[in-house]
């Protein structure tokens, strides 16, 4: 809502955990579409990267999935696997920045805990924001409809 010019914020709902895969997929090709290079974009999650739907594929849509291994090189440098989508959480991910996010497994339980993580989340996009999140959630559904 500042007044510099940029892109809206964009909320898609799903009903099931599994829709997510796809839906990311899609938002994914539509920013590489709209000019977002691969590494420009990242993929959050509200869960622990083990937790998430999304950790148990390798590829979403036609994109290999990027992701820390567990593993440390010689030097003690992250390893990652050889994917071209960024997929990580927002733990992992705090301090850093990418133009375009887009945040998944948004579906809040407890409420000052999910609001400070979803606030993290949200300030790591520098010029596209997508959420992708639980469309029954009472709580939060209205932002479906206002972004």
């Amino acid at each position: 809502m500042n007044s510099l010019p940029g892109f809206k914020v964009q909320v898609t709902g799903y009903k099931k955990e599994e829709e997510q895969v796809k839906i990311v997929g899609k938002l994914a090709q539509s920013l590489i579409k709209a000019g977002f290079k691969h590494e420009e974009i990242v993929v959050l999650t509200m869960n622990g990267a083990n937790s998430s739907t999304l950790s148990l594929v390798d590829r979403i849509g036609s994109l290999d999935i990027k992701r820390f291994t567990g593993e440390y090189d010689n030097k003690g440098n992250q390893i990652f696997t050889h994917g071209r989508l960024y997929f990580e959480s927002i733990r992992r991910f705090k301090g850093q920045q990418a133009p375009a996010v887009i945040l998944v497994d948004v579906e809040p339980n407890d409420k000052d805990w999910y609001q400070h993580l979803l606030f993290t989340g949200m300030t790591r996009a520098t010029m596209r924001l997508e959420i992708v999140m639980n469309q029954d959630n009472k709580e939060y559904s209205h932002y479906l409809k206002s972004c």
